[in-house]
């Protein structure tokens, strides 16, 4: 079973000729594609939704069954496949955007890591009377607003709408501390994130310290120091992270057999790839994926009751 891929501008539901921003009420989302939405990802987007009633059960990327409370927001990179679960009456909005709008507003707010919100999605959930909730019915409203009143000046208004609001949503103190990041100092940022593109381009290369280093015209010793101002982790285990996030997603996601992954993440050794995934996890990957096995099944026994 592969990731599907779900191409918002296929399925005719962006606004505007640039085909940048996609907006639907999470009901009619759920009523185009169903409320058992098996596992998917939308590359070259960043897809927000905001449910502000009823239930959801959720998978984000390697994390599984999921319920978190209501009202929610759920923030997923183009790269971070999801599934999700939800009741009839739960609704809220879908706002799937071209990365291109998104990626300079991380690149600013983030300039230290911007890797913890480009690969990680993130949910965050706050209270009925919240700050929060007010505001994002506030932008919702103008959202809904500028779609319903066509005009040559849409793309416009849309485009600077939504990143107003991605901003608002990244400054937030609460989001931030979802995601357990803390400020760095300024330093050689153009180079720890090119270093930071790289992994994302060759984790599966098993390229190693010194080869990312001459990628990258520096030193080993100026990479390790840039790493652990930056990241407070060593470049040797960014790396790592980044093949047990991919290890994690497959075993989730994908039918294939470990051995397969294994070799797809570059490990020649099978039973190396075992040993390093219980390292970092404390589990066997067989042992990973049989913990979503019985949430698949109940999605699938409720689906299947949904449609009699």
């Amino acid at each position: 079973m592969a990731i599907r891929n779900i191409d918002v501008t296929k399925d005719n539901l962006t606004f505007g000729k640039l085909n940048d921003v996609s907006y639907r009420s999470f009901s009619h989302m759920a009523s185009f594609y169903g409320r058992f939405m098996e596992p998917h990802r939308h590359e070259g987007y960043f897809q927000l939704h905001y449910i502000d009633y009823g239930y959801i059960n959720l998978n984000l990327d390697d994390s599984v069954n999921l319920t978190p409370k209501v009202p929610l927001l759920v923030l997923t990179p183009p790269s971070a496949p999801h599934s999700f679960f939800s009741t009839n009456e739960t609704t809220g909005h879908v706002l799937t955007v071209r990365e291109s709008l998104i990626i300079p507003i991380i690149e600013k707010l983030y300039h230290s890591n911007p890797n913890i919100i480009l690969n990680k999605a993130v949910f965050l959930s706050f209270s009925e009377n919240s700050e929060i909730k007010k505001n994002l019915d506030r932008f919702f409203s103008i959202i809904q607003s500028s779609i319903e009143n066509v005009d040559t000046d849409q793309d416009l208004v849309l485009g600077h709408i939504t990143q107003a609001m991605f901003s608002y949503i990244l400054c937030k103190q609460e989001f931030k501390d979802s995601l357990n990041t803390t400020p760095t100092v300024s330093g050689d940022l153009t180079i720890f994130q090119n270093f930071v593109k790289l992994i994302e381009d060759n984790y599966y290369k098993q390229l190693s310290i010194p080869d990312y280093a001459k990628l990258l015209s520096v030193t080993e010793s100026k990479l390790k120091d840039m790493c652990r101002r930056f990241s407070s982790l060593p470049p040797k285990r960014m790396i790592f992270e980044r093949i047990l996030l991919e290890a994690k997603r497959r075993l989730v996601y994908s039918d294939k057999s470990i051995n397969q992954i294994a070799n797809d993440l570059g490990f020649a050794d099978p039973s190396y790839f075992a040993r390093f995934f219980v390292r970092s996890v404390g589990q066997t990957p067989s042992q990973w994926r049989k913990r979503s096995k019985n949430v698949h099944n109940l999605y699938q026994d409720i689906h299947h009751m949904s449609s009699v």
